[in-house]
């Protein structure tokens, strides 16, 4: 079966290999094409549950395939192609999950995206994915497509937002970006049409990667308000893209702020409280809370 034999069949639901085929199996009712030999994942559709002992993912091999609601990656995957899991990113999936032991690849603090584990690289999440600590590079399309994400929070310790990483996201309407981030390539936030505010703390302002001069956002930043840091406004007005926004103020205490990091079973005093949707409060409030420490890190604490 030669490759891209079902290139942009999205809406493919069912695959089966009749037995006795010598080199391909679609073990297990998983509705995916394996070649047999290397248990290597080659096709897979909207219903596929990747079985345990596939070692790798061809790329493209789920690509445009956005009725998944769900993809666990078994322990035993070794090797994710380039654009395994493209467009998949859509309104339909909600969960995505690496299973324990996979020394590859994780879903670290259960952050419902896919990480590459060497590299801290953030390859694919959903609409319920956070980008968690420790995470340093946000992959080409990670995100691409995402409709139904409408703020995303980007960890201090991400330094590289790649191309068309949040493109498509239709109904973006917040960011937040972290102290760290260094670049952010073309198509980075392309045709997110609500975008209203992105916050960014990085004083020094990222280099922006404009392959072609293609932009990293599109006009439609003319009506949105980039919030950054006060001692770095006067550069962020001079410098593209990010001089393209209608409105350029400085940040505030009470802005949302980045990541978050482990729950506590505690009081835990910390110097501002927000509640999940970032929104300042006076004190800890009963249930899950955001606590933003005198040291500048931040923790979710549970109130009971």
């Amino acid at each position: 079966i030669g490759s891209d034999a079902f290139a942009s069949c999205g809406k493919l639901n069912s695959i089966i290999v009749e037995e006795g085929n010598p080199t391909y199996d679609s073990r297990d009712n998983c509705n995916a094409l394996i070649e047999t030999a290397n248990s290597y994942l080659i096709k897979g559709s909207n219903n596929t549950i990747i079985p345990h002992g596939v070692t790798a993912i061809a790329p493209y091999a789920f690509s445009g395939c956005n009725g998944l609601t769900s993809i666990t990656i078994p322990s035993t995957v070794t090797n994710i192609g380039n654009g395994a899991f493209l467009y998949c990113s859509g309104p339909n999936l909600l969960s995505i999950k690496v299973e324990d032991g996979n020394v590859n690849f994780d879903s670290r603090n259960n952050c419902n995206a896919l990480i590459d584990t060497a590299t801290d690289s953030l390859i694919l999440g959903c609409k319920n994915a956070f980008i968690p600590v420790g995470v340093k590079i946000i992959a080409p399309y990670a995100f691409g497509y995402c409709s139904g994400l409408t703020i995303i929070r980007i960890a201090d310790s991400v330094k590289s937002i790649y191309s068309s990483a949040f493109q498509d996201c239709t109904d973006l309407a917040a960011v937040v970006i972290g102290n760290s981030l260094e670049k952010i390539e073309t198509f980075a936030f392309y045709n997110c049409p609500n975008l209203q505010n992105v916050y960014c703390y990085a004083e020094q302002v990222p280099d922006a990667h404009m392959l072609y001069e293609n932009p990293v956002f599109d006009g439609s930043i003319s009506n949105a308000t980039l919030h950054v840091p006060a001692a770095s406004i006067d550069v962020y007005r001079t410098e593209e893209p990010w001089n393209g926004f209608g409105s350029i103020v400085a940040l505030k205490d009470d802005d949302p702020i980045t990541g978050i990091t482990d729950v506590n079973q505690d009081n835990t005093t910390g110097k501002q409280y927000y509640s999940l949707d970032g929104k300042r409060m006076v004190t800890l409030q009963r249930g899950l809370n955001i606590v933003k420490l005198s040291d500048g890190t931040t923790r979710k604490v549970v109130v009971k």
